[in-house]
């Protein structure tokens, strides 16, 4: 379901053990991202990101400003028998181009 043509619509589902609610999106690969903000939120506040994604997706990020670059980043991949979650900070972005003679 979509807002306006490639705008993902989020929709708000409660974990039954925590009671935290999100208001998330999964995309075509499996991914969820979902996010739960305190309802009257006061400076400073805490903010619960939660990430599902298959173990094939290897790692998966969230950018908090929307763009990669000069945003706060949640980054988050399989370590063994569980996960490992790190905070990041793009400053720029390399672009590669690679050529494949034939």
């Amino acid at each position: 379901m979509f807002a306006q043509e490639g705008e993902p619509v989020s929709s708000v589902s409660c974990d039954s053990e925590t009671k935290i609610c999100y208001s998330g999106y999964t995309n075509s690969a499996g991914i969820y991202i979902g996010l739960a903000l305190p309802k009257n939120p006061v400076d400073p506040y805490d903010a619960i990101l939660k990430i599902t994604a298959p173990v094939e997706r290897t790692w998966v990020g969230f950018a908090w400003g929307g763009d990669m670059v000069w945003n706060p980043l949640s980054v988050a991949w399989q370590n063994k028998d569980s996960a490992t979650i790190s905070a990041r900070f793009a400053l720029y972005v390399t672009l590669m181009l690679w050529s494949i003679q034939v």
